[in-house]
């Protein structure tokens, strides 16, 4: 059709402006042949970041990113298109930020031109999507401006009509958050996928953001975030699974309820003068100049991006292959028979035995053990949650909403996971030829002298029989 013909051409218009203004920007540097060291702000020139003061993250192993490119001065007008290019989503309404007169709540609603008005908006009776009397507010150069400038706080909403979105987020903002999102930044960085850092809103928190030259599937996007989230856990650090929760968007279509997933926008000036919102390199330090942070970060080729991803995945088809929707099974009793294992354990770097304690869970002894073995362990104690993929399976966002039930637990020395899990733990291990050292320092109480004084009907007996025979129930 020649709508998509003529959206597509827009979206490359726009990308080859953003490769224009990067190309310029490295050509200044070029020219200038030295590094500045004034940090440069969106839309003026005043340095109103606030330093940052935190521990190292973990030592990093990764061949370390390219120098972060020279500050450069661009013209207001120029910021504000690369701005709107690097965070293109939906174009007809924008969301604002919204805060309690008190500052106890804060939250993001569609800006609306009859918002509050008397007789029309009908708040929160009526919700947004709903509202007839509904006037959004399209987003604008002056919107951009204004959130730059602290007029406003602008959230953008990912995807278009057509389910398709022009960046995809990881938000990191539990407990470790900065060396989950360093050990993701190190993995993007050794398969060449460009990735750009930002402190989010609260200070206590990351963005890691993707960007595509034109717009993708949500489905596709989302799948090279989970990928690179699959292969971080791999080879890097067990990320908990909340993070494949914490994905924007958060949904693979519109569902037609609602407007989709939103995201905070970066570069708002309230937060940046506390160092907040604001791009950040691999170490979480502030880079020496935003804008040219944000316009040399390569736009992921759109028609490349299933190549890619195959080549993030490497053959490893990680739990969305290995969990999938019962619903859609033709033997769900059968969830996981003869499916692949989430990762290969490679034989050759295994210890000759692993030391694992039975107790409260199964302790497994994890300084001897590479990052693969580590992972299978760990992901035998993860399942499928039901209620996220009812979710998907209506295309309403699943920000939030535990993909998988994780019963796994990372310690400084140990994996831990479930007693029930004890012969899957045995049977990863041998697999890959290494013995279990078993030690058994489960609790065994006292014994206590009951007499039972029902009946047991035959059924009941043959149950009760086959249960205490193992230690573990079946």
């Amino acid at each position: 059709m020649n709508t998509d013909r003529i959206a597509r051409i827009e979206a490359r218009l726009a990308a080859i402006d953003t490769e224009r203004t990067a190309l310029r920007i490295e050509l200044q540097d070029l020219r200038e042949g030295e590094r500045e060291t004034t940090l440069a702000i969106p839309l003026n020139c005043n340095s109103d970041i606030a330093p940052k003061n935190h521990p190292d993250p973990t030592p990093r192993t990764a061949t370390a990113p390219k120098q972060p490119p020279l500050p450069v001065a661009l013209t207001p007008a120029e910021k504000i298109t690369l701005f709107r290019t690097r965070f293109a989503g939906r174009d007809d309404l924008f969301a604002q930020r919204w805060e309690s007169r008190d500052g106890s709540r804060a939250g993001y609603a569609p800006a609306c031109a009859n918002e509050w008005r008397a007789g029309i908006c009908e708040k929160p009776r009526v919700k947004c999507h709903e509202c007839r009397h509904r006037n959004f507010v399209p987003v604008s150069d002056e919107v951009v401006r204004e959130h730059l400038t602290g007029a406003r706080t602008v959230g953008r909403y990912a995807l278009d009509a057509a389910s398709c979105c022009r960046f995809m987020v990881a938000d990191f903002d539990h407990d470790g958050w900065r060396d989950d999102a360093g050990a993701l930044l190190r993995v993007c960085r050794r398969l060449d996928v460009p990735a750009l850092a930002e402190i989010s809103r609260s200070g206590d928190g990351a963005h890691v953001w993707f960007f595509f030259d034109a717009p993708v599937p949500a489905a596709h996007a989302r799948r090279l975030a989970t990928a690179l989230i699959e292969r971080t856990c791999r080879e890097e650090r067990l990320l908990s699974l909340v993070s494949h929760d914490r994905l924007i968007p958060g949904q693979d279509a519109l569902s037609g309820a609602g407007f989709g997933s939103l995201v905070a926008l970066p570069l708002q000036q309230e937060p940046r003068t506390r160092g907040a919102s604001i791009f950040v390199d691999d170490a979480f330090e502030p880079v020496a100049d935003q804008w040219s942070a944000l316009a040399s970060t390569p736009a992921i080729d759109a028609d490349a991006l299933v190549a890619l991803t195959a080549r993030v995945e490497e053959g490893h088809p990680g739990l969305d292959a290995i969990l999938r929707d019962p619903a859609t099974e033709d033997s769900p009793w059968n969830a996981r028979a003869g499916r692949p294992p989430v990762v290969q354990v490679p034989a050759d770097e295994m210890p000759s035995s692993v030391r694992v304690t039975l107790a409260d869970g199964v302790y497994v002894e994890r300084a001897a053990l590479p990052q693969p073995a580590v992972y299978a362990i760990a992901r035998l104690a993860a399942v499928a949650n039901p209620h996220w993929f009812e979710l998907t399976r209506a295309n309403r966002s699943t920000w939030n909403a535990p993909r998988f039930v994780e019963k796994a637990e990372a310690l400084p020395k140990h994996v831990r996971v479930p007693r029930g899990c004890i012969d899957a733990v045995t049977s990863v291990l041998e697999a890959a030829e290494t013995s279990v050292d078993l030690a058994d320092e489960r609790e065994r109480g006292c014994s206590l002298d009951f007499h039972f004084q029902g009946k047991l009907r035959p059924d009941q007996r043959a149950t009760a029989r086959d249960l205490l025979c193992v230690a573990m129930g079946r």
